[in-house]
């Protein structure tokens, strides 16, 4: 295990990856993924009539779309839930109907979810229906986010000590970074985060999304110091101009050319 400090230039911002980086993975896949399987079916019939859950079936039928055309001209997976009519009819008339003559439509979307999470996939239509039922978890008291020991103490100290700016950048959407970092087993961290930015930006191994972050921060992508547990996003992140730092804090491999650290306490700030 690396146990050197790791020293670069003091920034300006330090954007962070959630998973694997600031929390650990296995709660999100152990606790975030399964909640929503076993609250999906009861959270939308609960606010079916809702304009939140219309907004988010509108999206999940656009990306729903988008994938049967991709099945049509790719290899098909013969578990792709094609011919989903029901879900396709969803409109703002049926929102109004009894949730008793709209169980098909739910059962339908149902499975395209599941389909999608079994995929870990990360369209921004399903990120928003996740971080909405997670929502209801976190002000229910049920849900409680993990984040590693030396984290709120390190967002303390760059933010009021070092006075270097905080913002995320995650898969997951704004709304569930903001809900994670709201209710930690440490506190609401929400405080020290001075900007979110999701999937709308970009995917998060494509460089232009690291350049749409650094315009939106008004910043040089010199000025940012971006931590994350997985090099094809650091590859991204230094190719947009950004200082990237490996996460190994589960023993992953550590790749060339990226420094790397196995926690926060690690990095270390050269000051001018």
């Amino acid at each position: 295990m690396n146990t050197d400090a790791v020293w670069v230039g003091k920034p300006q911002l330090i954007l962070c990856d959630i998973e694997g980086t600031t929390t650990s993975i296995t709660f999100v896949k152990d606790v975030l993924f399964p909640y929503v399987r076993e609250h999906l079916r009861e959270y939308l019939r609960t606010t079916w009539t809702s304009s939140q859950t219309r907004e988010d079936i509108a999206c999940l039928w656009a990306q729903y779309s988008v994938d049967c055309q991709t099945a049509k001209t790719e290899t098909t997976d013969p578990q792709f839930p094609a011919g989903l009519s029901d879900f396709g009819h969803f409109s703002e008339e049926q929102t109004s109907a009894s949730t008793a003559n709209n169980e098909t439509t739910i059962e339908a979307i149902s499975s395209y979810v599941f389909w999608a999470m079994d995929r870990d996939r990360k369209t921004t239509a399903l990120k928003q229906l996740q971080g909405n039922i997670w929502r209801s978890g976190y002000q229910g008291g049920a849900l409680k986010a993990h984040v590693y020991d030396e984290v709120p103490a390190k967002f303390r100290q760059w933010t009021e000590v070092e006075q270097i700016r905080l913002a995320i950048y995650s898969s997951g959407s704004v709304l569930a970074q903001k809900l994670l970092f709201a209710h930690t087993l440490a506190g609401d961290l929400t405080q020290y985060i001075s900007a979110y930015f999701d999937t709308k930006v970009g995917a998060k191994q494509e460089t232009t999304s690291y350049e749409n972050i650094s315009a939106q921060l008004a910043l040089p992508p010199s000025a940012i110091l971006f931590l994350t547990d997985i090099a094809g996003e650091a590859r991204a992140a230094t190719e947009a101009g950004m200082t990237a730092i490996l996460l190994t804090r589960d023993g992953q491999q550590q790749h060339q050319p990226f420094q790397s650290v196995n926690n926060f306490e690690q990095i270390r700030f050269l000051h001018n």
